[in-house]
C-alpha cells in the first residue's frame, strides 16, 4: 500500500531531524539524558503517585509556548548572509551548524510535546479498561494494573524531567549560535557584498 504524500513528507522531515541530531548514539550518550535518568530514578516517590500527571500538564504548555517563541525569534534576527554562512556545507559531510542548532531546538520541542501528550493519555482509563476485559483473576489484574501504572508514571515523569533539563541544551545551542553569528558577521563585514560569504565552521565559532 502506498504511503500518502503527507505522511512521506512528515517522515522525511523527522528522519532529517534525527540524522542532524545524531541519532540514538548521541541521544544515549548525552549528559543531559543521563542526568534526567538519575533525577527520575531518585524521584520514584513522585511518579508512583497518580498525581504526577499534573506536573507536565501545568508546567510544560507554558514552556512549550516560550520555546516556540524563542526559536522563531532567534532565526528571525539572522539575515541572509549570516544564514548562508551558518548553512555552508562542511568538509567532512556532517550536518551544518544551522542544521545542528535547528535539530537541537526541534528535539527540545518534540520532547515537551511528547511529555504533554503522554500525560493526557494517562488521564484516561483506557489501560484499566483493557486489563478489565482480559482473562485475569482479580489478583493478577490488580498486580498488572499497578505494574503498568508505575511504568507509565516512570516514563511520563522522565519525559517531563528531560524536557526541563533540555532547557540547558537549548540555551547552549543559542549561545553557540550567538558566538558563531558574531564570527560570521565579522567575516561578512570584510567581504564585499558581490562576493560569496565564506563558509563558517563550528571550529571558527569556538575561537571566540
Amino acid at each position: 500500500m502506498r504511503v500518502p504524500a503527507s505522511y512521506q513528507g512528515l517522515l522525511g522531515a523527522l528522519s532529517r531531524y534525527w540524522s542532524d541530531y545524531g541519532g540514538w548514539k548521541d541521544l544515549l550518550s548525552s549528559p543531559l539524558f543521563h542526568f534526567s535518568v538519575l533525577v527520575s530514578g531518585a524521584s520514584y516517590s513522585a511518579w508512583l503517585r497518580p498525581d504526577w500527571i499534573e506536573l507536565p500538564l501545568s508546567l510544560l504548555p507554558n514552556l512549550l509556548g516560550f520555546s516556540l517563541g524563542a526559536y522563531a525569534l532567534i532565526f528571525s534576527l539572522a539575515d541572509e548572509r549570516l544564514l548562508a554562512a551558518l548553512n555552508a556545507p562542511t568538509t567532512d559531510g556532517s550536518p551544518t551548524v544551522l542544521r545542528m542548532v535547528n535539530a537541537t531546538f526541534l528535539h527540545f520541542i518534540l520532547i515537551q510535546t511528547a511529555a504533554i501528550v503522554f500525560a493526557i493519555m494517562n488521564k484516561s482509563t483506557l489501560l484499566i479498561d483493557i486489563i478489565g476485559v482480559l482473562p485475569f483473576s482479580p489478583y493478577w489484574a490488580t498486580v498488572l494494573n499497578r505494574l503498568l501504572t508505575g511504568f507509565a508514571g516512570l516514563v511520563g515523569y522522565f519525559l517531563t524531567v528531560y524536557a526541563i533539563v533540555l532547557l540547558i541544551g537549548a540555551a547552549l545551542a543559542a549561545y553557540r549560535l550567538a558566538i558563531m553569528s558574531g564570527r560570521a558577521a565579522a567575516i561578512a563585514q570584510q567581504t564585499p557584498i558581490t562576493q560569496p560569504v565564506q563558509p563558517l565552521t563550528p571550529a571558527q565559532g569556538q575561537q571566540e
